[in-house]
């Protein structure tokens, strides 16, 4: 079986796509929990309404504690032997969950096996309008958790709900999504999986749609750094992590402060080592003030 977990938030305008993409899917042994984070709009009925179409949907509700907890709630509940997540406002293809459980099933046995496709960004009104973003990415070294933390943001992003899970990694290794992150909540738990032994299969068809919208939190550029710096953070002092792990977060963390132009939070030695990039950057910043001025 696969558990299904959508997390969703007022999100009426889109839950139902993400619902039918559920029940569209022609691999049937599947169930669906779906984890109100306490909404206010219409988002309930059409939640209860689907868990009484089909017994495979399972409504839950919550107070409102944000994304993280809600997904924690579903993981609590799964009863399958794999787990997808899917936010409520992304949909997946009706073949997702049969082709990727189809390759799995070829696979020697392992507990911790993880499938993910490819993706395509679309349009807030129309999710099949494809819009530019990071290419698709295949893990290419031997060593996937340092390519992880040296490419993501930079070569890759890669959404949630295009893996499947192990439920293993969840119910027995008790894997959980950090409810005090303000973003980057994927990475975190990424690093958390990559860091284990795992089987890591991809495949470049595209099972899956990000809808890319307009109030998404992303769009906020300053507090995206210092969600990702905090992940980081955490990983760097909070985690028993080889030397080379260490050295890779640390210079992670380096390009991150470098990129969101967090150099107040720079150390002393951070910003010696970053002397041409903030040069580039103040001169940049007062060559537009000088050009802005009327004589």
């Amino acid at each position: 079986m696969v558990s299904v977990i959508i997390p969703f938030y007022n999100r009426a305008k889109f839950l139902e796509d993400a619902l039918n993409s559920v029940l569209a899917q022609t691999y049937t042994d599947w169930e669906c929990i779906i984890v109100d984070d306490g909404s206010t709009d219409n988002s309930k009925e059409i939640a209860i309404k689907f868990s009484q179409r089909d017994s495979r949907f399972r409504y839950i509700y919550q107070t409102n504690k944000g994304a993280s907890a809600a997904r924690n709630a579903g993981l609590n509940e799964i009863r399958g032997d794999w787990v997808q997540f899917l936010d409520s406002d992304d949909i997946i293809d009706p073949e997702k969950l049969e082709k990727q459980i189809l390759t799995a099933s070829k696979l020697p046995v392992h507990e911790n096996i993880i499938m993910y496709s490819g993706y395509k960004y679309g349009k807030e009104d129309n999710i099949y309008e494809e819009l530019p973003g990071l290419e698709n990415y295949s893990f290419i070294s031997d060593n996937k958790f340092i390519e992880l933390i040296a490419g993501w943001e930079d070569e890759f992003i890669i959404p949630i709900h295009s893996f499947l899970f192990s439920s293993n990694l969840f119910k027995e290794e008790g894997i959980r999504f950090d409810t005090s992150l303000i973003n980057h909540v994927d990475f975190d738990v990424w690093l958390k999986i990559f860091s284990r032994k795992i089987n890591l299969i991809y495949s470049e068809e595209i099972l899956c749609r990000y809808r890319l919208t307009g109030n998404s939190l992303s769009t906020n550029m300053r507090l995206m750094g210092e969600g990702f710096l905090r992940v980081l953070e955490n990983h760097i002092s909070g985690y028993n992590y080889p030397a080379n792990v260490i050295s890779a977060l640390k210079e992670k963390k380096l390009k991150v402060l470098r990129n969101y132009k967090r150099f107040d939070l720079m150390t002393f030695s951070e910003k010696v080592t970053s002397f041409s990039v903030l040069r580039d950057y103040y001169f940049r910043r007062i060559l537009g003030k000088i050009k802005g001025l009327n004589f």
